[in-house]
């Protein structure tokens, strides 16, 4: 999966022009959800771009090295936006996106593999308490709540290489399965996602 280098060009540039021109706005709320939502696309496309055959390997370390950038600002960005109880939730949300980003990112260019791990950790234990807290709210749409769900499974089954306990790995694996079946037997709306989690608790064998 990559973008191609017309579409990247064209994206970059339009987001690059626009965030300069939101970083010269009153710094409010709305600024700040701005810059996160550019931010996340831009740490993304960049992270997708690298993967793009058509580039060398130097320039795609290049752009992988920038999403890095791109994350950490993210990331401020929604800590400050945490400081108001009105932003909770999503904000974490956009966090544990970047701490995935930041992990995938530092894989990809072969990077400490403690750093890695935690920065797995940290998307994951965000992606839970994201879950925990809509599951015993007693108003929630249910499309929310199965959009958490599946990514905090998403998320288990990104982490399961640093496992090394076995029997650990094997209940974990297990629980996505049992998640899986349970989305499938109830013929919910099925997407790449679910797939990616199945391939994740099957590619060790």
């Amino acid at each position: 999966l990559y973008i191609k280098k017309e579409k990247f060009r064209t994206l970059d540039r339009r987001l690059h022009s626009i965030t300069e021109a939101v970083l010269g706005w009153e710094q409010d709320d709305f600024t700040r959800w701005f810059l996160v939502m550019a931010y996340d696309i831009m740490n993304y496309a960049k992270i997708l771009y690298a993967c793009n055959p058509e580039i060398s390997k130097e320039r795609g370390e290049v752009h992988l090295r920038e999403s890095l950038e791109l994350a950490e600002k993210c990331i401020v960005q929604c800590d400050v936006l945490l400081e108001s109880p009105a932003n909770q939730h999503f904000a974490e949300l956009f966090k544990a996106y970047m701490y995935r980003n930041l992990a995938s990112a530092q894989k990809m260019l072969g990077m400490d593999r403690k750093s890695i791990h935690e920065n797995y950790e940290k998307a994951l234990e965000m992606r839970g308490m994201l879950w925990d807290y809509y599951s015993e709210a007693k108003r929630i749409n249910t499309k929310l709540l199965e959009s958490f769900e599946m990514e905090y499974y998403l998320a288990s089954s990104e982490g399961l290489e640093f496992i090394e306990d076995d029997y650990t790995y094997e209940d974990f694996c297990e629980e996505c399965q049992e998640y899986i079946d349970r989305v499938k037997s109830l013929n919910l709306e099925k997407s790449h996602f679910i797939d990616r989690i199945e391939r994740n608790i099957t590619q060790k064998d």
